[in-house]
């Protein structure tokens, strides 16, 4: 059997790993040695275990040889690079010690989970399998003349990423905030010239990162600087506010459900209890009055002469790991959505981990989601009539997570969902092929989607595996069933990838409406990339959204 030679392969390498690796100890005082001998003993260990076993009818092959093979990979790279060192054993070795420790790390918790994956797993399907034919007309991929040029400028991109992560890291090594601003802006002039040197740093980041290091990274389009600058080049709209939206209704995970007071005005400043929201529109949806008018309402209810003028409206959630970002981050794409489409966002500022784990995310997006179907209309002009749901990344989990509550509770039903490469499942026994892009992904690594997790789901009681509201590809037909018409974004080299297929083949079986577009080439977040200086090809991304956000609002209509 192939998978038994090249587990075989991989024990005898660790094993010349084994051997090579201590002497190197004695010439650096660094806990990275041992971190890797324990790595590699953990992994030899369940790769012994593995091949002792009597039975491998069970196990899904597919994916246990692809994994295997990813891992002979780093462990034949890594051989190479000791056998290299000669004599002495510099720092520099010690952080490319600590970056495939990283990697095995990760190598060890997956193997964890192949007992888990199902042997008839549709990834694991050839594309002639009956399963896969029943996708095709609901499913297609948008491919390119030069797909070696398109992963040219995704690269490039990412090399921009880790310019942005390094000059970050070196900031906030600095204690006063004096200190942090400088070195930020010597080490932006720095890595922006030796960008080799930016990526080696970032390797080194992602092998051991820091919450905080990750949040401010993901958190650059929100300072001061780079947002005036994004402002530049983003599209002009003519509301463009942040208001302050009231709970009135119960808690998103109280079995009972109650109003607590559904017709309160929102605030224009921030208070204590309510939800930050980003009101984007690109026009006056209250005739015959100011644009500032729309929020003379604030702190009172007046609805007296407020003639609504609009029927529908996006309810999006953002994206960020559900530890970063906010609504300001992605008007890069929501102001293009209003612009173009003519129709209002509400793009939602929930709380965040890990201040906030779950359930507050969903809590704040569930209150939200409840203000504006009782409130819209009176306070704003906007009878939402139509409503779509709208949500990237994290957002998409919220998104899905809402709409389910809104189902359980007999609540209004979204007219429909827009996914861009959602986070379906955060079950920690969870494991599929197009996870091990995240490997050699900046924008979303994997000691990152651990890391978030870990934060976002605190609560070691929590059921990551069943819970619909953590992991919404878990939903059984009975839920699924109620769903609106859904549409899916997902890059080709998206670590969600995967799941994006899996789900789409779930609402298939449900008889719901759905369909999924995956971009050749594309990694994770091609949303936040239509930007001057971004990556164009990502803009076919955008453009296929905001189509399917008019197809959407059109089959309500119908």
């Amino acid at each position: 059997m192939d998978v038994i030679e090249d587990i075989s392969k991989s024990l005898e390498i660790v094993d010349t790993l084994l051997e090579l690796l201590p002497p190197f100890q004695a010439r650096l005082l660094s806990s990275c040695v041992p971190l890797s001998i324990s790595s590699l003993n953990l992994i030899k260990s369940k790769l012994t275990a593995l091949k002792d076993l009597e039975d491998f009818t069970e196990l899904n092959l597919i994916f246990l040889k692809g994994l295997i093979e990813k891992l002979l990979f780093y462990l034949n790279e890594l051989l190479k690079m000791i056998t290299n060192w000669a004599k002495s054993f510099e720092e520099e070795e010690d952080e490319d010690l600590l970056i495939f420790t990283s990697k095995f790390d990760s190598f060890s918790d997956i193997l964890d989970t192949i007992p888990y994956v199902s042997k008839n797993d549709l990834i694991s399907l050839e594309k002639t399998d009956p399963r896969w034919t029943k996708l095709s007309p609901y499913s297609s991929i948008f491919s390119y003349s030069k797909p070696k040029k398109v992963l040219k400028h995704y690269k490039n991109f990412m090399v921009q990423v880790a310019v942005a992560n390094a000059f970050m890291a070196v900031g906030l090594e600095e204690k006063s905030l004096i200190e942090k601003k400088i070195m930020v802006g010597i080490g932006a002039m720095y890595y922006s010239v030796f960008k080799s040197q930016a990526v080696r740093r970032t390797k080194i980041f992602i092998a051991n990162p820091r919450i905080d290091v990750a949040q401010n990274l993901w958190n650059l389009v929100d300072s001061w600087m780079v947002s005036h600058l994004m402002n530049l080049m983003m599209p002009s709209v003519k509301i463009n506010k942040v208001m302050y939206i009231p709970r009135t209704v119960s808690h998103v995970l109280s079995q009972e459900n109650y109003s607590l007071n559904v017709n309160q005005c929102f605030k224009e400043n921030s208070e204590e209890d309510l939800v930050m929201t980003r009101f984007i529109c690109s026009f006056d949806p209250v005739s015959k009055e100011k644009v500032e008018g729309i929020f003379c309402c604030a702190g009172r209810r007046d609805k007296t002469d407020r003639k609504s003028h609009h029927y529908q409206l996006v309810f999006h959630i953002h994206g960020g790991g559900f530890v970063s970002m906010s609504s300001a981050s992605h008007q890069v794409y929501t102001r293009k959505w209003a612009k173009q489409l003519g129709i209002p966002v509400f793009s939602i500022d929930y709380r965040l981990a890990p201040k906030n784990p779950y359930p507050d995310a969903l809590d704040d997006v569930w209150q939200a989601y409840n203000w504006v179907i009782n409130n819209a209309k009176d306070q704003l002009g906007i009878n939402p009539a139509q409503i779509i749901l709208a949500g990237d990344s994290a957002g998409g989990n919220l998104a899905l997570a809402l709409t389910y509550k809104c189902i359980l509770s007999n609540f209004r039903i979204p007219d429909g969902l827009l996914l861009g490469y959602p986070a379906l499942n955060l079950s920690k026994k969870h494991y599929t092929p197009s996870m091990l892009f995240s490997l050699e992904d900046f924008l979303v690594p994997h000691t990152f989607l651990k890391l978030v997790r870990s934060y976002y789901t605190a609560d070691p009681s929590l059921d990551l595996e069943n819970d619909i509201f953590i992991s919404p590809i878990a939903a059984s037909p009975d839920i699924l069933q109620h769903l609106p018409p859904i549409r899916i974004l997902v890059g080709q080299n998206d670590p969600f990838h995967d799941d994006c297929y899996r789900f789409t083949e779930k609402l298939i079986d449900a008889g719901r409406d759905v369909k999924l577009k995956e971009y050749e080439g594309t990694p994770h977040g091609a949303f936040s990339f239509c930007f001057v200086g971004g990556v164009k090809e990502s803009y076919d991304v955008l453009h296929q959204s905001i189509e399917w956000l008019r197809e959407l609002f059109l089959i309500r209509k119908e």
